[in-house]
């Protein structure tokens, strides 16, 4: 059991997804400001409308639906990644998880994860859109993006979430370890 109270998920969970925001976006920033280009507000807001009058008639651009899903599922993978890192933690320390099954491989650093989790989602949009480029689609109908999006956010918040209580029992046990060692 716990020797002290775990703290709310939500406090300490922010302050990392608050920052690793203002990083991606300060990324991307950088990369429409620092190749010399000021993208003007008109091209801006005009950009998601090139696919407004597809939408209307019920189908949408493969290749609009694959950005989307690449998108969706690297911030969906990300942040459950972060959230369950707390209830985790809180599992451990209430006895609902246990050591078992977590092999004495030591854990990979974090950042490396967020990468790993950025790559995942590039492949799962490059592979959805070799799906449908196969198959010799251009534009599928809106239900089935929708559909598309519902099991890209199960998968990723599937994946996020288990790489999130590997890793964190790693974390975990290996500090364990150290707190036995020092003090015997």
């Amino acid at each position: 059991m716990a020797d002290r109270p775990v703290g709310n998920p939500w406090l300490m969970t922010l302050p990392v997804s608050f920052s690793i925001a203002m990083l991606c976006t300060a990324i991307i920033v950088g990369i429409i400001y620092g190749t010399g280009r000021t993208p003007r507000p008109t091209v801006t807001i005009g950009i998601p409308l090139l696919y407004s009058h597809t939408e209307l008639q019920g189908v949408l651009p493969v290749k609009a639906v694959v950005a989307d899903l690449a998108v969706t599922f690297m911030f969906v993978c990300n942040f459950t990644f972060l959230a369950a890192i707390m209830y985790t933690i809180s599992g451990f320390f209430l006895g609902i998880i246990t050591f078992e099954g977590i092999g004495k491989r030591k854990g990979i650093h974090g950042f490396l994860y967020f990468l790993i989790m950025l790559t995942m989602g590039i492949v799962v949009g490059i592979l959805y859109g070799l799906a449908f480029g196969v198959a010799g689609f251009e534009n599928i109908p809106f239900a089935a993006a929708m559909i598309s999006k519902v099991v890209c956010v199960f998968i990723a918040a599937y994946l996020g979430s288990h790489m999130a209580m590997g890793w964190t029992a790693r974390k975990i046990k290996a500090h364990m370890e150290t707190q036995a060692t020092s003090a015997g």
